[in-house]
């Protein structure tokens, strides 16, 4: 084809359609997932399931401590080259206690070489397979403080609207001069500490710092004696 037979084409357009192929089946997402979350869960459900991850967590921590009392942890087994080699040197030295660099230095280099090898690496298989076991613990102990967590949260939460009122209306009847915004400026700063309180008092808990129920009860142990003296002073007219 003789390219001066094609004519030159320009073409011009103000708007452009774009068609994207995808797949219409839809599938509902499974909601099982939101079940397992504490937050989802009754006072009864957290109960129930408290005392099972606890049985859960007892029978892990059995289990690891037999690991740790009988398994490669407190003892070292050695060869049978290397229990005849200690053999004979306590037989031939005639000692009672065996030093062992006098032994290790004793033998040959290829040897010191591979007992080097091997002590270090199974002092690294033993200290990656501590570092799984600690992190399967913790992440256990950490579904239990959850699911305490919402327990005392569901308790604390109704209270703190309680506290709020033996504070809030006191508040009102002795705030008497000043129209909205005295009050509503004392409201907003009793609001943030009790936000601070408790979110210190969540996150102490959640990481295992303090007791679950000290960290979800400490911001209505601090504004509730709060809320009294207020209630005192607006029925003693002070």
């Amino acid at each position: 084809i003789n390219s001066k037979n094609i004519p030159y084409r320009r073409e011009q357009f103000g708007e452009k359609t774009m068609l994207i192929e995808f797949s219409n089946e839809f599938d509902m997402m499974d909601g099982s997932f939101l079940s397992s979350n504490a937050k989802n869960k009754d006072m009864a459900q957290l109960v129930s399931d408290i005392d099972s991850l606890t049985l859960e967590q007892d029978s892990i921590g059995r289990v690891y401590f037999k690991q740790l009392t009988t398994g490669s942890y407190a003892s070292y087994k050695l060869t049978r080259s290397d229990s005849t080699k200690l053999k004979r040197y306590v037989e031939e030295e005639l000692v009672t206690r065996v030093n062992v660099d006098s032994l290790f230095y004793s033998s040959t280099r290829e040897q010191r070489k591979e007992w080097l090898t091997s002590g270090s690496s199974r002092i690294n298989n033993l200290k990656n397979e501590t570092a799984l076991k600690n992190k399967t613990v913790f992440n256990a102990d950490k579904r239990i403080r959850n699911h305490q967590i919402e327990w005392f949260n569901k308790i604390t939460l109704s209270l703190a609207c309680l506290v709020f009122f033996f504070i809030g209306a006191p508040l009102g009847a002795i705030i008497r001069k000043g129209g909205l915004g005295v009050p509503v400026v004392i409201s907003v700063f009793l609001f943030i500490i009790y936000y601070i309180i408790d979110n210190m008092g969540y996150k102490m808990a959640r990481e295992g710092v303090w007791h679950v129920w000290s960290g979800m009860w400490l911001s209505s142990a601090v504004l509730f004696p709060l809320g009294i003296y207020l209630t005192y002073l607006a029925a003693t007219d002070s």
